[in-house]
């Protein structure tokens, strides 16, 4: 089994909870066909760089599986057939050079130097 790694763009047009039905139907459609979901992500509704199919906005939904290297192409004639569907992207991941990490938590800020009370100085 290979892995695998799916970005995709759902029509704004659709509510919120029909897009996550379609990210649900994509996964389910993985695991039917003897994939394993690794990692999957919604990044929610973003502004697109340039318009696709008249639209500015899209949900976004990431997927990262293992499949057997048939599979792919499956995936993304279903994607093609997909209306809702408004862009999508299939790509192998080499194991070796890449590893799948959680995303680290934002640091929190330090106060600044100038927001930090200077101390006086006292000649004795």
């Amino acid at each position: 089994m290979r892995v695998y790694e799916t970005l995709f763009i759902v029509k704004p047009d659709l509510s919120q909870e029909d897009a996550i039905k379609v990210f649900e139907s994509f996964k389910e459609n993985i695991t039917n066909n003897g994939g394993k979901i690794i990692n999957e992500e919604v990044w929610g509704k973003k502004t697109l760089a340039y318009k696709i199919q008249k639209f500015s906005e899209g949900y976004y939904f990431l997927i990262n599986f293992e499949a057997e290297p048939t599979y792919p192409k499956e995936l993304e004639r279903r994607l093609k057939l997909n209306e809702s569907v408004i862009r999508f992207i299939v790509v192998k991941i080499d194991g070796k050079k890449f590893k799948l990490k959680k995303q680290a938590p934002a640091p929190e800020e330090t106060p600044k130097a100038e927001e930090q009370p200077a101390e006086e100085k006292t000649e004795e």
